[in-house]
């Protein structure tokens, strides 16, 4: 098992080799040049070669036909690598298995997943495509990144949404689907205590 401060140093390393790279090349390039660094390594990286085929389509696809899963940064094309998903996607030549998406979409999509668990009225036209894409393409929400960005939040026992966001993305990877005349309809297989159960075991798993 490699100690604690030899993955600190791998891992300072890796965030220079990022710096470094020239967001205009590929994703694969930077990868590829040094693998050893990101094992283990899960990364949230900005591309401006939205080219890049990502299994089912390129990332300037994805972008068209799905904007809830845009957001930008300094580049326009957001991936987030897994190195196990990597390997199988080098191996194989395409991403036939669910792929890891962090929740990089803005709050106001964050906010309908809480308000859609709830029970409550969205109207944010983006939501519903955002849901209805993720399950037509079989992929899934890594929360690692989100409690990341929410970690201060996560101290504050009067601020329940980061809480209730995971709870809401449980009870939504659980959801039947079945097709109608206005797109998908979804139908929740987790009642809230349940999904809130797992909810809690995702932050205390992030928490050790």
């Amino acid at each position: 098992m490699e100690p604690t401060v030899q993955r600190f140093v791998r891992f300072g390393e890796a965030v220079n080799l990022i710096a470094q790279h020239d967001s205009s090349k590929s994703f694969k390039s930077l990868i590829d040049s040094a693998p050893h660094l990101f094992k283990g390594f899960q990364l949230v990286y900005s591309s401006d070669n939205t080219e890049l085929d990502f299994g089912f389509a390129s990332l300037s696809d994805i972008e068209v036909s799905c904007k809830a899963l845009k957001k930008y940064y300094c580049g326009s094309g957001i991936l987030v690598y897994d190195d196990e998903i990597y390997g199988k996607t080098a191996s194989s030549g395409r991403a036939e298995f669910p792929l890891n998406f962090s929740i990089y979409f803005d709050s106001n999509v964050a906010a309908a997943f809480r308000t859609w668990e709830a029970g409550g009225e969205v109207r944010d036209p983006r939501f519903f495509e955002l849901m209805e894409y993720l399950k037509r393409y079989n992929l899934n929400f890594n929360h690692s990144f989100f409690l990341l960005e929410r970690f201060e939040e996560l101290n504050n026992r009067n601020n329940s949404h980061p809480f209730d966001t995971i709870r809401a993305l449980k009870r939504f990877d659980y959801t039947k689907t079945r097709e109608s005349f206005n797109g998908l309809e979804f139908e929740h297989l987790l009642d809230r205590k349940e999904a809130g159960n797992l909810a809690i075991q995702d932050i205390m798993t992030f928490a050790r």
